[in-house]
């Protein structure tokens, strides 16, 4: 092998940048390490006349693209692995090639670009394969396996138990409902909320399956304290005749169909959202049928009737709601009363998903507040998607 030939003085400060950035980088410093991989790239190619220094400006712009990546500079750092890439291809099998092309697809991934993410990766599988190098065959395919989670909305590898969070299908993306009316009625021995909900236009039962073989849910209802608890549920269709249902215990976060698992691969692409609404209560579960119509009696035991509580209904669709109806039962009087709409929270960033010990849902809008005592009858007209319905009563 020819030895390298002297290093001129532009080409030794390029070089020494190139090392302080990756001291810089090893300690975080991301910001700083890329200025000092600029000033490294501009003295290398001031030098290059020759081709000779080509190699290691592929080294730093593959090194600009990962710092890049790590400060979700994405269309930079997908610039910089490109020309890395091109640099390296002229050199017959090539390894480092693959490198760059790994990072170019991880750079197309979380813009969610992802047909030229799946095309770099194919390009590296083959580098990897001529080579026959197993190692980097291996890189390749867990980046691949990467991107089909990251678009499939799938948990990353190695994380595929959901815990205490509720996914919800996505053949429920696409369902609109009309919830005809919402009433909450309350005495001193029991509270109960009904919905009238209906599916019109709904051209197929809805009857999937979520992991553990259980019905996904129709609909869900949040209590604030954890003593409060969900005491029954009855459904009735509009024959009049008794619709098989199930309220299942729950606390925790329930996400919309489309959301991106909160364990999938970070970071999460701009186009992606964690859609999500949380509280203890109950999931409600029964099939719908299409076109089919359902009152659904929700049994509630607050931890204090009579000093008041707090329910939420999430209802995970497209819903438009007609109003709302409150009865408060002889003796009980509330001097406040608050029902809001609103919708589930949607979120880039995992670190903002929380579970407290209250609902946690987007707030919309305010559609009453005031002192409750008697019945009362409110007009709503809402349209919403992933609606969540807010009542509390206070004394």
């Amino acid at each position: 092998m020819a030895a390298r030939k002297k290093l001129t003085r532009l080409a030794r400060i390029g070089m020494t940048h190139s090392e302080r950035a990756r001291a810089m980088a090893a300690k975080g410093m991301y910001s700083e390490a890329l200025s000092e991989l600029k000033i490294a790239l501009f003295s290398l190619r001031s030098e290059n006349r020759d081709g000779s220094l080509n190699d290691d400006i592929a080294g730093v712009l593959n090194s600009i693209g990962s710092v890049n990546l790590l400060l979700r500079k994405y269309t930079d750092a997908a610039q910089a692995f490109s020309e890395a890439a091109a640099i390296r291809r002229p050199i017959y099998n090539n390894p480092e090639v693959a490198g760059s092309l790994i990072g170019l697809a991880e750079a197309h991934r979380c813009v969610c670009h992802f047909s030229e993410a799946s095309e770099c990766l194919e390009e590296a599988l083959q580098v990897a394969l001529t080579l026959k190098n197993d190692g980097l065959a291996a890189r390749v395919m867990d980046a691949m396996d990467t991107l089909e989670r990251t678009r499939d909305n799938k948990p990353a590898h190695g994380n595929d138990a959901a815990g205490c969070d509720c996914y919800l299908p996505p053949e429920l993306e696409g369902v609109h409902a009309v919830l005809r009316n919402l009433e909450l009625d309350v005495s001193p021995e029991m509270a109960r909320i009904s919905l009238v909900l209906g599916f019109p236009g709904l051209d197929r039962s809805l009857d999937s399956r979520i992991p553990g073989n259980s019905s996904f849910p129709c609909a869900a209802v949040f209590l604030e304290g954890k003593e409060s608890t969900i005491t029954s549920l009855s459904v009735i269709d509009e024959e009049e005749e008794p619709v098989e249902a199930a309220a299942t215990p729950f606390d925790g976060l329930v996400f919309a169909p489309g959301s991106y698992h909160r364990d999938g691969p970070k970071p999460v692409p701009s186009c992606k959202k964690l859609t999500f609404a949380g509280g203890a209560g109950a999931l409600l579960q029964w099939k719908i049928a299409a076109n089919g119509w359902y009152r659904a009696e929700i049994g509630l035991k607050p931890k204090d009737v009579p000093a008041g509580f707090k329910a939420a209904v999430v209802l995970p669709y497209h819903v438009r709601m007609n109003g709302v109806f409150v009865d408060v039962r002889r003796p009980l009087e509330y001097g406040l009363l608050r029902i809001d709409e609103g919708t589930f929270f949607a979120s880039g960033s995992p670190d903002r998903i929380a579970r407290g010990h209250g609902i946690a849902f987007a707030f919309k809008r305010r559609l009453f507040e005031g002192s409750a005592f008697g019945a009362l009858n409110i007009e709503a007209g809402s349209s919403l998607k992933h609606a969540v319905i807010s009542l509390e009563l206070r004394k």
